[in-house]
Protein backbone atom coordinates (compact mmCIF):
# COMPACT_ATOMS: atom_id res chain seq x y z
CA UNK A 1 0.00 0.00 0.00
CA UNK A 2 0.95 3.08 -0.86
CA UNK A 3 1.49 5.90 2.00
CA UNK A 4 -0.16 9.39 1.23
CA UNK A 5 2.56 11.99 1.18
CA UNK A 6 1.91 14.78 4.01
CA UNK A 7 3.30 18.37 2.88
CA UNK A 8 6.46 18.54 5.13
CA UNK A 9 5.20 22.40 6.00
CA UNK A 10 2.27 20.58 8.28
CA UNK A 11 5.07 19.12 10.53
CA UNK A 12 6.17 21.24 13.79
CA UNK A 13 9.52 20.74 15.59
CA UNK A 14 8.76 18.98 18.92
CA UNK A 15 8.20 21.72 21.85
CA UNK A 16 11.14 21.60 24.24
CA UNK A 17 10.90 20.83 27.49
CA UNK A 18 10.61 23.32 30.17
CA UNK A 19 13.94 24.56 31.50
CA UNK A 20 14.63 22.99 34.93
CA UNK A 21 15.94 25.35 37.38
CA UNK A 22 17.65 24.01 40.70
CA UNK A 23 17.36 25.56 43.62
CA UNK A 24 19.66 24.64 46.53
CA UNK A 25 19.97 26.30 50.01
CA UNK A 26 23.32 25.99 51.62
CA UNK A 27 22.53 26.43 55.17
CA UNK A 28 24.52 26.44 58.13
CA UNK A 29 23.03 25.97 61.55
CA UNK A 30 24.97 26.97 64.03
CA UNK A 31 24.65 30.65 62.09
CA UNK A 32 21.39 30.55 61.92
CA UNK A 33 21.08 29.29 65.71
CA UNK A 34 23.01 32.18 66.51
CA UNK A 35 20.87 34.61 64.52
CA UNK A 36 17.85 33.28 65.84
CA UNK A 37 18.88 33.21 69.66
CA UNK A 38 20.47 36.87 68.87
CA UNK A 39 16.90 37.77 67.74
CA UNK A 40 14.55 36.46 70.34
CA UNK A 41 16.76 38.22 72.74
CA UNK A 42 16.51 41.49 71.80
CA UNK A 43 12.70 40.60 70.74
CA UNK A 44 11.95 39.98 74.10
CA UNK A 45 14.13 42.67 75.99
CA UNK A 46 12.31 45.18 73.69
CA UNK A 47 8.83 43.64 74.03
CA UNK A 48 8.21 43.27 70.69
CA UNK A 49 9.15 45.99 69.34
CA UNK A 50 13.02 44.36 67.45
CA UNK A 51 10.48 41.89 65.38
CA UNK A 52 10.39 43.67 62.55
CA UNK A 53 14.62 44.27 62.52
CA UNK A 54 14.84 40.02 63.53
CA UNK A 55 12.38 39.44 60.68
CA UNK A 56 14.68 41.36 58.40
CA UNK A 57 17.78 39.60 59.53
CA UNK A 58 16.56 36.39 59.43
CA UNK A 59 14.97 36.83 55.49
CA UNK A 60 18.72 38.29 54.37
CA UNK A 61 20.07 35.48 55.86
CA UNK A 62 18.06 32.47 54.60
CA UNK A 63 17.86 34.85 51.08
CA UNK A 64 21.82 34.34 51.14
CA UNK A 65 21.91 30.79 51.52
CA UNK A 66 19.63 30.13 48.88
CA UNK A 67 21.20 29.26 45.42
CA UNK A 68 19.40 29.40 41.65
CA UNK A 69 21.35 28.44 39.51
CA UNK A 70 24.72 28.76 40.97
CA UNK A 71 23.33 32.58 41.96
CA UNK A 72 22.48 33.22 45.30
CA UNK A 73 19.16 35.34 45.81
CA UNK A 74 19.98 38.90 47.94
CA UNK A 75 17.55 40.85 49.97
CA UNK A 76 18.42 44.17 49.30
CA UNK A 77 18.20 47.16 51.87
CA UNK A 78 20.09 44.96 54.48
CA UNK A 79 20.91 46.52 58.17
CA UNK A 80 18.54 48.75 59.16
CA UNK A 81 16.82 50.07 56.57
CA UNK A 82 15.17 47.30 55.49
CA UNK A 83 14.84 47.04 59.59
CA UNK A 84 12.79 50.63 59.34
CA UNK A 85 10.45 49.88 56.75
CA UNK A 86 9.04 46.84 58.64
CA UNK A 87 8.93 48.59 61.59
CA UNK A 88 6.63 51.80 60.15
CA UNK A 89 4.41 48.76 58.63
CA UNK A 90 4.55 46.83 62.05
CA UNK A 91 3.78 49.86 63.85
CA UNK A 92 0.75 50.56 61.26
CA UNK A 93 -0.46 47.33 61.61
CA UNK A 94 -0.32 47.56 65.78
CA UNK A 95 -2.55 50.82 65.36
CA UNK A 96 -5.01 48.98 63.38
CA UNK A 97 -5.39 46.49 65.63
CA UNK A 98 -5.79 48.67 68.45
CA UNK A 99 -8.24 50.38 66.54
CA UNK A 100 -10.55 47.76 65.79
CA UNK A 101 -10.61 45.53 69.72
CA UNK A 102 -11.47 49.41 70.76
CA UNK A 103 -14.43 49.76 68.45
CA UNK A 104 -15.26 46.25 69.71
CA UNK A 105 -14.79 47.12 73.58
CA UNK A 106 -16.52 50.60 72.99
CA UNK A 107 -19.55 48.98 71.01
CA UNK A 108 -19.67 45.95 73.46
CA UNK A 109 -21.33 47.86 76.30
CA UNK A 110 -24.46 48.45 73.98
CA UNK A 111 -24.34 46.10 71.19
CA UNK A 112 -22.15 43.19 71.77
CA UNK A 113 -22.78 41.62 68.68
CA UNK A 114 -22.35 44.17 66.54
CA UNK A 115 -19.39 45.31 67.76
CA UNK A 116 -18.29 41.59 67.21
CA UNK A 117 -18.92 41.95 64.16
CA UNK A 118 -17.17 44.98 63.12
CA UNK A 119 -14.04 42.69 64.76
CA UNK A 120 -14.71 39.84 62.11
CA UNK A 121 -15.13 41.88 59.27
CA UNK A 122 -12.47 43.86 60.10
CA UNK A 123 -10.17 41.39 60.26
CA UNK A 124 -11.66 39.84 56.91
CA UNK A 125 -10.89 42.76 54.87
CA UNK A 126 -7.32 43.47 56.30
CA UNK A 127 -5.79 39.97 56.33
CA UNK A 128 -5.95 39.36 52.33
CA UNK A 129 -4.76 43.73 52.43
CA UNK A 130 -1.84 42.93 54.72
CA UNK A 131 -0.56 39.36 52.94
CA UNK A 132 -0.60 41.41 49.56
CA UNK A 133 1.15 44.32 51.13
CA UNK A 134 4.16 41.75 52.62
CA UNK A 135 3.73 39.77 49.36
CA UNK A 136 4.76 43.17 47.31
CA UNK A 137 7.02 44.38 50.13
CA UNK A 138 9.09 40.96 49.92
CA UNK A 139 9.28 40.19 46.17
CA UNK A 140 10.07 44.37 45.99
CA UNK A 141 13.21 43.74 47.83
CA UNK A 142 14.25 40.48 46.18
CA UNK A 143 17.06 40.19 43.47
CA UNK A 144 18.57 37.12 41.84
CA UNK A 145 21.31 37.83 39.08
CA UNK A 146 20.65 41.32 39.34
CA UNK A 147 16.86 40.72 38.62
CA UNK A 148 15.09 42.71 40.73
CA UNK A 149 11.89 40.61 41.55
CA UNK A 150 8.07 42.54 41.67
CA UNK A 151 4.59 41.65 42.38
CA UNK A 152 1.92 43.55 40.73
CA UNK A 153 -1.61 42.43 41.92
CA UNK A 154 -4.48 43.04 39.66
CA UNK A 155 -7.13 44.75 40.35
Amino acid sequence: MDSIPIPEETFEPPIPLAHQYKMIFLRKDTDFFGIFVVNCLFTILTIGFYYPFARAKTIHYLYGETSLQGSRLYFSGTGTGTGREMFKGFIIAIAVFVSLNLLFYLSEYNHFYIGLLILYLGCLVLIPIAINGSTRYRMSRTIWHCIRFGYREKS
